[in-house]
């Protein structure tokens, strides 16, 4: 079994009123313990909104530290009023 990790980067209170999280793809063994900076320095798999204090309180994700999180992104989320259009619909 291995783990992954991600990292709360911003605060949506525009769309979704949630977390925003970067998820690295890079897999761990269950006993690593790499240092956040090197985490950090990782390839980027995806980005999510989800609502971080459910996981923690559910027990599915663990807060192992904090690194401030500065860097400008340009993130685009899909709304919802192109759900069920196919590419070039309008």
């Amino acid at each position: 079994m291995k783990k992954k990790y991600f990292q709360c980067v911003a605060n949506d209170t525009y769309q979704l009123n949630s977390c925003v999280i970067r998820g690295f793809k890079k897999e761990y063994l269950l006993d690593e313990s790499p240092k956040l900076e090197i985490i950090l320095q990782g390839e980027v798999e995806f980005y999510a909104h989800c609502i971080l204090s459910l996981g923690i309180r559910l027990s599915l994700w663990e807060k192992v530290g904090k690194v401030v999180f500065n860097d400008k992104f340009d993130i685009f989320f899909r709304g919802s009023s192109d759900s069920g259009h196919k590419v070039g619909d309008e």
